[in-house]
């Protein structure tokens, strides 16, 4: 949750999720092929799910900690 540039986007696990997907650690560390297959598998299998983001200006006013905390 700290970009260079950009808007800042989260997606949130749910905590109490019974079935968490353990590949699921870091997106970073995953090629877009593994990011794009457990997003379809994640969008199928959720009960609900949300995409937040803030924008630049936005971060620039608030500072990204609060930014995250807003998309939260």
């Amino acid at each position: 949750m700290s970009p260079l540039a950009g808007p800042v986007l989260r997606l949130r696990r749910d905590p109490e999720a019974r079935h968490a997907d353990s590949r699921i650690d870091d997106s970073k560390k995953l090629d877009a092929a593994a990011r794009e297959e457990l997003a379809n598998e994640i969008k199928a299998k959720a009960e609900s799910w949300r995409v937040a983001f803030v924008q630049v200006e936005e971060i620039d006013a608030i500072n990204i900690y609060w930014a995250g905390i807003q998309a939260m």
